[in-house]
């Protein structure tokens, strides 16, 4: 079977456990096979890059986190849901409610949940610039029922650190 590999300019990506598409840009590599034009599939490169710039980028939108997005963010971190509630200061029974909806998160508690979130995946993301007061003097505002979540787009950029040069996920949102 001859196949051919093309590069997307842009691809929905539905399969991260969240409630909307992550839109990734010239990086998605679609199989075709050539002698019927069938597509036999998508990959993408780094998935678990992309999942950690979306974590990350998304814990620097100052909309407040559905309880969808705090189970990913956390399966991001790859953390249990105690380990994680011990590392922010919360009762992991609290911490199980945040994620299935019946608690909502305090405004303080999901700044803390935040920096944790960004500070480590810091290291993962080299090239993407993360400071606390980003989040320290955000005002996170609620997201009512029927308002649209937040855009998520996402290219590839070649960073450099310690010398080596290597293709990562930019964890900056691109513009709609």
């Amino acid at each position: 079977m001859p196949i051919e590999r093309r590069v997307l300019p842009e691809h929905a990506e539905p399969l991260l456990g969240l409630p909307y598409p992550v839109i990734v840009h010239d990086a998605a590599v679609q199989v075709v096979d050539t002698a019927t034009g069938d597509v036999r599939g998508v990959s993408i490169p780094d998935l678990e890059g992309l999942a950690a710039a979306v974590a990350m980028a998304r814990c620097l939108i100052p909309v407040q986190l559905a309880p969808q997005e705090i189970r990913f963010v956390r399966e991001v971190l790859q953390l249990r849901s105690g380990e994680l509630a011990g590392r922010i200061d919360v009762d992991p029974a609290t911490f199980s409610r945040y994620e299935t909806g019946a608690q909502g998160v305090g405004e303080q508690t999901e700044r803390l949940f935040r920096i944790f979130v960004c500070a480590t995946l810091a290291d993962r993301l080299p090239g993407t610039a993360f400071d606390p007061r980003m989040i320290t003097s955000m005002k996170v505002r609620r997201r009512a029922e029927g308002d649209p979540w937040p855009e998520m787009r996402f290219r590839r950029v070649r960073v450099k650190t310690q010398g080596t040069v290597a293709d990562q996920w930019d964890a900056t949102p691109l513009a709609a």
